[in-house]
């Protein structure tokens, strides 16, 4: 899977470019990766890559390229997923500095109600 994460991957234009000089394959797609994009508007790019995601991961905060730092829209996040009518499973990624050991799980219960 091909991650949306800087470099040259860090816009879904990018992502395209490479994609389409892949021959198409049911084993290839995007790792759909919600905090990396660093653009002016991250779930707009989100929506556009998520019609090719094989594997997501959930991040509980999203930083646009305004450089603040802001909690991810988990609800916006899932509903994107839904509508691309993804089937995999949703990874939780945290990385932030709050105790994990009490974080993760109320993030899990959070996504676990939406996706359901």
């Amino acid at each position: 899977a091909l991650e949306n994460h800087g470099g040259i991957t860090s816009t879904p234009e990018q992502m395209f470019s490479i994609i389409e000089k892949i021959k198409k394959s049911p084993w290839f797609g995007i790792n759909f990766d919600s905090g990396n994009f660093r653009t002016d508007d991250p779930y707009r790019d989100l929506e556009k890559i998520a019609p090719l995601a094989i594997n997501a991961q959930v991040k509980v905060a999203i930083k646009p390229n305004n450089g603040e730092k802001q909690p991810a829209d988990l609800k916006r996040i899932v509903d994107i997923l839904k509508r691309a009518k993804y089937r995999g499973f949703v990874v939780l990624e945290y990385e932030e500095k709050a105790d994990p050991k009490t974080e993760i799980p109320r993030y899990l219960k959070q996504l676990r109600e939406l996706i359901a």
